[in-house]
């Protein structure tokens, strides 16, 4: 039942159902004045139970709103109901806000946080290039002379050594051949014989002018043309021993042999192409292209005691000369391999030869790595990525990412104090990120706690409720620090529905049902 008040422009009908009202607000206010005694001392009794219950009212014309006793709630309209609903929760939201204000909802707790300590790590630069393996030493096999193949000596991925003979040509016809050599030198060498016998006749006979000057010119010639033959002859027979050599084919280097490509039995020559291919793997290149762009880092990684730009040798001093020992190299960056399935390859390598200049075409400049490889593991043009660590990195303090709070002065962070469990804002300058962490490159120690959790809710110089992150630092023990975190967790929920909640209403209520009630209700009426 609500009265109504007539206004202009109203049909008949409306203003007869004004006058209805008010003979009904009329009866409700003498029902309400016979029973306002009664009203008054249940609405007391009511307010001194509790601040939040609010009584039923009704709102009259020309008189304003009255309060109702509980037995006469069901004159009230629904209107009056749901802004008194509302202003209990305006009410509830008002008492928690004075209570987050006073000291986390009627109890003195400060704000809830989690801490961690900086802890000092090895931290240092680390470059990676693309690249790919390739072998120092690589041989393809190809025959020299014709014939057949009569037998295969190896096996495909075989390691060979420098002589081992690997393929046999048949040498019938190679043998026949350097004895014809043979013979025709023995026949040039008999001639040459005769005219040396000849010509010193002549010499002799000429000293006493038997003969004339001319006999002893032809025999000087044919002496001279029989040498000649000689000297043919034994040319002839060092090319039938060539040949005959070249159907026994041997390993030129050590290192894994392929597969034959031809096998035993087929008809091969110097067109036949490829008989087989040795690959050096121990030791084996890294060789990677370095852009323009990148050219300053690399200079950092490189030694001074590589070698001269063009070598193509192991490492070597000073003096140029190639060192027998390339590890022993001294340098501040740590060379290794990580492998196509992230793998790291274990021996560092050294360097063997930087370009001397730049690719026009691709704008990079091609260095190449040495790297010992006596498994085989490492394999020509598979693709690897250098890694080049500083052997002596140095050790900075490293907090969690999630600690750094950045604004327009940069990055910073909140330090615990825990003389008395106050928290200070610390710049911070941070380097390189590991994981997940970050390193501190000034502006913490080792040791220094520092928030990670909870920093939406404190501020320079406040006082905190710290928890630690790793149970072993606490002396709270391991419930405490779960339900302190819990505490910080439930206090930034809060915060984000509307109202200034504090850590004990978030962790727990400020010590009873109504006050989480209240709580709820001012963040839903915020809503």
């Amino acid at each position: 039942m609500q009265a109504r008040v007539t206004q202009p422009g109203r049909t008949a009908g409306q203003s007869i159902g004004v006058r209805l009202s008010t003979v009904a607000g009329l009866s409700v206010i003498a029902a309400a004045c016979f029973f306002a005694p009664l009203a008054a001392s249940a609405q007391e009794q009511s307010r001194g139970s509790s601040q939040e219950n609010a009584s039923p009212s009704i709102d009259l014309p020309l008189i304003g709103e009255i309060d109702l006793p509980s037995w006469l709630s069901f004159l009230a309209t629904s209107e009056s109901k749901g802004e008194k609903a509302q202003g209990g929760d305006g009410q509830g939201a008002n008492a928690q806000g004075g209570n987050a204000g006073s000291g986390q909802g009627g109890s003195d707790r400060p704000p809830a946080v989690v801490v961690t300590a900086a802890e000092l790590q090895s931290v240092g630069e680390e470059f990676t290039f693309i690249g790919r393996i390739q072998a120092i030493e690589e041989v393809t096999l190809q025959p020299r002379v014709n014939g057949f193949i009569e037998q295969v000596f190896f096996q495909g991925g075989e390691q060979v050594s420098v002589g081992e003979q690997l393929f046999k040509i048949e040498d019938d016809q190679y043998q026949a051949s350097l004895q014809s050599a043979q013979a025709q030198l023995a026949g040039a060498q008999a001639q040459r014989a005769e005219a040396e016998r000849s010509l010193k006749r002549a010499q002799e006979l000429i000293d006493s002018g038997t003969i004339p000057q001319a006999q002893l010119d032809q025999a000087q010639a044919s002496f001279e043309s029989a040498r000649a033959s000689e000297l043919q002859a034994e040319a002839s027979v060092r090319q039938a021993q060539l040949n005959l050599d070249y159907t026994s084919i041997e390993a030129p280097i050590d290192g894994v042999i392929s597969e034959a490509m031809i096998t035993k039995g087929n008809f091969v020559s110097a067109a036949s192409g490829t008989l087989a291919e040795i690959v050096q793997l121990d030791p084996i290149w890294g060789s990677f292209p370095i852009g323009e762009n990148r050219l300053a880092t690399w200079r950092r990684v490189r030694p001074d005691e590589a070698m001269p730009e063009g070598e193509t040798t192991a490492v070597g001093g000073q003096d140029g000369t190639a060192d027998p020992n390339p590890q022993a190299v001294v340098d501040n960056y740590r060379l290794s391999l990580r492998l196509p399935n992230s793998e790291e390859y274990q021996p560092e390598g050294a360097f063997a030869f930087v370009g001397n200049t730049v690719d026009s075409t691709t704008g990079t400049i091609e260095v190449r790595i040495r790297f010992p490889n006596p498994d085989g593991i490492l394999l020509p043009n598979e693709n690897v990525t250098l890694v080049a660590e500083e052997r002596d990195p140095p050790r900075l303090p490293v907090i969690p990412q999630a600690a750094v709070q950045l604004n327009r002065d940069g990055r910073s962070v909140f330090v615990l104090d825990q003389s008395n469990n106050t928290v200070r804002r610390q710049p911070i300058e941070t380097g390189k990120t590991l994981r997940g962490d970050v390193a501190v490159v000034s502006g913490l120690q080792d040791g220094d706690l520092v928030v990670v959790q909870g920093v939406q809710n404190i501020q320079d110089g406040a006082k905190v409720t710290p928890s630690f992150q790793n149970s072993s630092q606490t002396s709270q023990g391991p419930s405490a620090t779960n339900g302190a975190a819990a505490d910080a967790e439930g206090s930034s929920q809060s915060q984000g529905n509307g109202g200034p909640a504090s850590s004990g209403d978030a962790g727990g209520g400020a010590g009873d049902g109504r006050g989480s009630e209240s709580q709820s209700s001012g963040a839903e009426s915020g809503q």
